[in-house]
Formats: C-alpha cells, sequence, structure tokens
C-alpha cells in the first residue's frame, strides 16, 4: 500500500503505514501543530491509498480533522515601580498589564482586595474592572488607590 497525503495548512502530515505487513490497513497519522496555532483552528488531511501490486487500483480517500483546543495562560506584572507615596485623602494610581500569553481571547476580571481590618477607610478599585484581551497580546488597566485621611 502506498500512502499519500494533503494537509491544507503545511502542518506536515506524517503518514506511517505498517511497514511489516501485520497490519496493513493501518496508517498512523502525526500533524505537527505549530505553538501559536489559534484556538478553534481546524486542519484536515486527505489521505489517499493506492495498492503497489496494481497502481490502477485507488481508494477513495479518508479524511480526518484536527482542531486546536484554547489553551489559557497569563502573567500580571505591575508597570512601573509597586511602591507609591501619596497624601492622605489623595489617590495613588497604579499601571498593571495583563499578558494573556494562550491561543484564544480570554476575559479578565480584577478585584481590589485588601485587610479592612488593618488598613480601615482605604478604598481601591481596578478600571476597567473587567477586559478582553486577544490571544498572544496584553492590555494595561490602572489600579487606583485612595488614601484615607486618617493614613
Amino acid at each position: 500500500m502506498i500512502v499519500s497525503g494533503v494537509d491544507g495548512l503545511g502542518w506536515t502530515p506524517y503518514l506511517d503505514p505498517d511497514q511489516g505487513k501485520a497490519n496493513p490497513h493501518i496508517v498512523t497519522v502525526t500533524l505537527e501543530m505549530p505553538a501559536d496555532t489559534l484556538a478553534g483552528t481546524q486542519c484536515t488531511l486527505q489521505a489517499n491509498a493506492t495498492s503497489e501490486s496494481d497502481p490502477s487500483l485507488v481508494r477513495a480517500p479518508a479524511g480526518v480533522t484536527v482542531r486546536a483546543t484554547q489553551f489559557h495562560e497569563f502573567q500580571v506584572n505591575i508597570v512601573g515601580p509597586d511602591e507609591r507615596t501619596g497624601y492622605v485623602g489623595m489617590t495613588v494610581d497604579f499601571q498593571m498589564r495583563i499578558l494573556n500569553r494562550g491561543n484564544g481571547p480570554d476575559t479578565f476580571r480584577i478585584f481590589a482586595t485588601w485587610d479592612q481590618e488593618v488598613l480601615p477607610g482605604w478604598f481601591a478599585r481596578p478600571m476597567p474592572a473587567e477586559i478582553i484581551i486577544e490571544p498572544f497580546s496584553n492590555d494595561t488597566i490602572t489600579y487606583t488607590v485612595q488614601l484615607p485621611m486618617n493614613a
């Protein structure tokens, strides 16, 4: 059996018929999906089989489809110094960068939390509190901290 294949995305199909002829109807298909493939991308492989003893004997092609699933990976960093000073009653802003290293768009919800027993009267909020970041991209939010009058 001679096997050939066509892969529409160039993911280098590797077709391996059972060379020992123990089970000549089984073909292993390996597609190498690039690391930067976006979620939902699909690749179809059309495999053709031809008889080695009678090249005129060709069977209808068989096809397989592989679809990239979404993986989630992200990182959050403070842009600039992570400590600031400010006067009582004033606000201090921090910039936070969120990097979406996943292969699909992702929604990030940011919450301000602090120990209100230790820091009563303080107020903090992220803007925006929810952000959608495209795959392999980043965006920045502002994190505002209000210093209380009794700080």
